[in-house]
């Protein structure tokens, strides 16, 4: 006799980002996928919450969440609702515990995109905390912000994650494909000159190559990440001739 075993389809972490930035989006929020420590970072107005994706709703994650806690006061947990068996008296004392702690719950179903909210956050009293981490949400915000492309899956390991710093990186990289220059002529561009001549000493990809004292080049690691990653870099060089021409036409004025 032939014996069928049960299909069960593994979710992993990231399948549940496309949910979750659809649902947020079509109510008017931006929604960024893995923003430093943050899998998902939502703003609403001058506002942000977090989201910490997870294949199980298990202790690792609430740790995870409680951190996310000393920097933004909304704080949601989501995992798949293919593993909550709600009726269970273990879901509920975890959902007990999530409601002490002031942490949301969101389910999601990575199938057919639906995103259930079965618990709200609540903001607690962390003034203290939040102030003594003040410098480390600035800067989680400051990446949110400074993005042009926003194109992060949340809930990814090991893989590119395209942060400001990439961005600008990719900007220089551009500016050099045809002949070596120095900070000063890249400057003319828009970029910012301190900012240029710290991409090109520290070098971090390997795609530039200093020439002479102060000039530097494309590597040939440089010029193939340039042509591979063409359609992102025509998008960031658009928005930077956009940023120069303002800031020229307000120079003017």
């Amino acid at each position: 006799m032939m014996m069928w075993r049960k299909m069960t389809i593994k979710i992993q972490e990231q399948d549940l980002f496309q949910p979750i930035k659809d649902f947020y989006e079509k109510l008017g929020y931006v929604v960024e996928g893995e923003v430093k420590n943050c899998d998902v970072l939502i703003k609403m107005g001058q506002d942000f919450m977090a989201v910490e994706l997870k294949a199980d709703l298990n202790f690792k994650v609430v740790l995870q969440a409680v951190q996310r806690q000393k920097l933004f006061d909304l704080v949601y947990i989501a995992v798949p609702i293919q593993k909550i068996k709600q009726t269970t008296r273990t879901y509920k004392e975890k959902l007990h515990l999530l409601k002490r702690l002031g942490i949301g719950l969101l389910l999601v179903n990575s199938l057919t995109g639906e995103v259930a909210c079965v618990q709200q956050p609540v903001p607690a009293e962390r003034n203290r905390i939040m102030t003594a981490n003040k410098k480390k949400k600035d800067k989680v915000i400051a990446e949110f912000e400074q993005r042009i492309i926003k194109n992060n899956i949340g809930g990814i390991n090991h893989q590119k994650i395209t942060t400001y710093y990439r961005q600008q990186c990719y900007q220089v990289a551009y500016l050099l494909r045809n002949k070596p220059q120095s900070a000063a002529e890249l400057a003319k561009y828009g970029l910012d000159r301190q900012r240029i001549t710290t991409i090109l000493r520290g070098n971090f990809y390997g795609w530039f190559e200093k020439v002479k004292r102060g000039i530097y080049q494309l590597s040939p690691l440089g010029q193939e990440m340039v042509e591979t990653e063409k359609e992102k870099i025509e998008i960031l060089m658009k928005e930077l001739l956009v940023d120069s021409a303002n800031r020229q036409k307000t120079a003017k004025e």
